[in-house]
């Protein structure tokens, strides 16, 4: 048996099939089914990607082994945001812009909610500043669920998709899948219901069948919907997207937004930044939120948009799309109609078009403004017909929320078995649960869900994973090391027990200070940079802290800076024919190591202080001194007193000075003589030349590795207050 629920549509005023959606929804106590009508999205996008079916009758599956979660409403209040004006040359000026002018707006759970406006107009940085992403310079107030903002405890509940999907390429989806299921799922799961929650978000995105595939070999859409599944594993009641259509072909586009649609229909609070949508994916959104020079020019329902224009005295052209119409009067096209809009909207405050006031007065003053707008629009039935009987009704007809009397949406279907499309669940009134344990929104303490201990070793296990499958640039760092040591060792060949070719061998140590040093510095400032976006976003929807993660970066690498240099290390000593004594190798095997380490150490603080294009400019400009003053160049005794202490700095005077060393220290018989004479013979006399006879093994390795742990620790704390100056 068929039932039929949703407005009868009859006439002229459907044209295509494709203005219905049909979602076939299980009754939990009848075996008969309900088909649901909504506008806007075909019937055929129910077989998209983004709206998997779980092959059964029910059109959307609902995950019940998810966390649950209460739905979130987001107030907020005359919100401004000013940054510091542009300084003009050999000007100082305290004055400030202002991004956002005292917008005011509501945010409701079960609905989509896009915001709009031209470049420029503050679309983003609202959403930051909802977010949490935003917190300096911000004024005004932001509640949740009527209470003021936690952030720490808001940043646990909610999500941030970002325009660019900042995914580890070299991980498949279901590796990323599992280690993101690892750090946002509490112990309360175990390995199995891991692998359950897994399951169904990839099956319920359309990802089950592309879970072996690495991230780098995804299409646009599918690297989309892979970052909602991420996001959506611990089933945040909140979700902000920036510009979730950007850089997609048209039905990647359809497909996203209708998986937006359908998160909402859930009851969640679905938010996202939109520059200029079609037509198709415009009829998706449920409520608009449009910006224009930093101020609220509209705020309501997308069918009530062309009669606010109209009241305002702004009349949508027939078969004129009305998002590009309000794009075009927000950018001026049509005239300075800004102030008359916010003036209107009170810059957010007006909620005559919210579909939030159902008294009858304003139903008849919405039909009366639609029904006079009609005449002026032939065939616009989605802008004036359809919006007066949308804002009479719930926006939505298969949404899951349902208008109470006093106005205030409910998640009336968030708990009922064969409702629609991915539900939140259940959670006692006031809590959010994460991972699976209640927490109070205003009694959350520990910021992370996982301990310290799982996330290091999640994302150790993560980070050497992704470093072995990175087979560029480690088979490069390998054939270096190999190909730089057999042309050293051949260049060099049998010279280091020769008395005569003393000081080839000390260019031939200094050359391996130099290549170990810039080796391991140039693989880290290549590397880490280009990590920062992934670590920043998942550090910002609280997966892990800074620590954990700056951690397992630094041990995953270590073996790698500990092979490499033993590597050339067996090459170069043997075939130059260094001291054959097993104490001397090692000391010149630790010298090495702690040279790439130090050299590692470097690239981490310049990865964490700039940007790639850069660290690549800064990381060999910063070598010059270090070079200048190794002690190869120029005897130290003759550096001037006002320059001296540079050397002190100089890691590479220390690993230089180590490796002569230990090739040359430690009382070292005189070397072999093939000519009558060598002034080098002994190899004191050789150390004494180099201002190194008075130096110190041990001191050389305490100085690196206090160096090492210093720069690591100065690494750590720039990324920190990195994260914090981009708040």
């Amino acid at each position: 048996m068929w039932a039929f629920r949703g407005k009868c549509v009859t006439g002229p005023k459907v044209k295509h099939q494709r203005d219905l959606r049909v979602k076939m929804v299980t009754s939990p106590k009848k075996t008969s089914q309900v088909v649901r009508f909504t506008e806007g999205v075909s019937a055929e996008e129910l077989t998209q990607p983004g709206l998997k079916t779980n092959g059964s009758s029910t059109g959307v599956r609902m995950f019940h082994r998810l966390p649950k979660s209460q739905p979130i409403k987001i107030e907020f209040d005359d919100l401004t945001y000013t940054v510091a004006a542009s300084r003009r040359r050999g000007q100082v000026t305290r004055e400030r812009k202002t991004i956002l002018d005292g917008v005011t707006g509501v945010f409701r759970p079960g609905q989509l909610t896009a915001i709009m406006g031209p470049s420029g107009a503050g679309k983003s940085t609202l959403l930051n500043i909802l977010a949490g992403y935003r917190v300096r310079n911000v004024e005004g107030s932001i509640r949740v669920n009527g209470t003021a903002r936690s952030l720490q405890t808001f940043r646990k509940i909610q999500a941030y998709i970002m325009q660019d999907d900042h995914l580890l390429p070299h991980l498949s989806v279901d590796e990323a899948m599992m280690a993101a299921a690892n750090l946002k799922l509490g112990p309360g799961f175990t390995h199995h219901g891991r692998r359950q929650v897994i399951d169904d978000v990839l099956e319920a995105l359309g990802l089950s069948s592309s879970r072996s595939t690495r991230c780098v070999r995804l299409s646009g859409g599918q690297k989309k919907r892979l970052s909602i599944a991420l996001e959506l594993l611990n089933n945040p009641p909140v979700m902000f997207f920036d510009e979730p259509t950007s850089g997609l072909d048209s039905n990647s586009c359809s497909s996203c937004v209708s998986l937006l649609k359908t998160l909402a229909e859930g009851g969640r609070t679905i938010i996202c930044t939109i520059h200029q949508p079609s037509s198709r994916l415009f009829q998706q959104f449920d409520q608009l939120y449009i910006l224009a020079r930093g101020s609220c020019i509209y705020r309501g329902t997308r069918p009530n948009l062309v009669p606010a224009l109209a009241a305002a005295g702004l009349h949508c052209p027939g078969f004129h799309n009305p998002a590009d119409f309000v794009m075009e009067a927000a950018s001026g096209e049509y005239g300075d109609w800004i102030t008359t809009l916010v003036a209107a909207s009170r810059n957010g405050k007006s909620t005559q078009w919210t579909a939030a006031d159902g008294s009858p007065a304003a139903r008849r003053s919405l039909q009366d403004t639609c029904h006079s707008t009609d005449e002026t629009q032939p065939g616009g039935t989605d802008s004036i017909s359809n919006g007066a009987a949308a804002a009479v009704a719930p926006s939505g007809a298969g949404s899951a929320l349902a208008e109470s009397a006093s106005g205030e949406p409910s998640v009336a279907a968030a708990g009922e078995p064969g409702s629609s499309s991915l539900l939140l669940g259940e959670a006692e009134t006031g809590a959010v649960v994460v991972s699976g344990a209640s927490q109070r929104l205003d009694a959350g303490r520990e910021p992370f869900t996982t301990s310290a201990t799982t996330q290091f070793c999640v994302l150790l296990k993560r980070t050497c994973r992704s470093i072995i499958r990175d087979r560029m640039l480690t088979m490069s760092r390998l054939a270096s090391h190999v190909l730089f040591g057999l042309m050293i060792g051949s260049l060099y060949l049998g010279i280091g027990n020769e008395a005569k070719s003393a000081y080839n061998n000390a260019a031939q140590l200094f050359f391996a200070v130099m290549f170990l040093l810039f080796g391991a510095l140039m693989s880290t400032i290549l590397t880490f940079p280009l990590e920062m976006s992934v670590m920043k976003k998942e550090y910002m929807n609280c997966w892990y802290s800074v620590k954990s993660y700056y951690l397992a970066k630094t041990v995953a690498d270590l073996p790698f800076q500990i092979v490499f240099p033993l590597i050339y290390d067996v090459i170069v000593y043997f075939m130059t024919s260094q001291p054959m004594e097993l104490d001397r190798f090692c000391m010149f095997c630790l010298m090495t190591i702690l040279t790439a380490l130090v050299a590692q150490s470097v690239g981490l603080v310049i990865g964490a202080f700039c940007d790639i294009q850069l660290a690549v400019f800064l990381g060999p400009i910063t070598m010059i001194p270090i070079i200048l003053f190794s002690g190869f160049f120029v005897n130290l005794s003759t550096v001037p007193v006002w320059l001296s202490w540079l050397s002190y700095l100089s890691y590479a005077r220390y690993s230089f000075e180590g490796l002569m060393l230990a090739v040359y220290g430690f009382d070292r018989e005189d070397m072999h003589c093939s000519v009558p004479f060598c002034h080098y013979r002994s190899p004191k006399k050789f150390l004494k030349e180099l201002d190194m006879l008075e130096s110190d093994y041990w001191t050389d390795v305490l100085a690196l590795s206090v160096m090492t742990v210093l720069l690591r620790l100065v690494g750590y704390f720039v990324l920190r207050y990195k994260l914090k100056l981009e708040r």
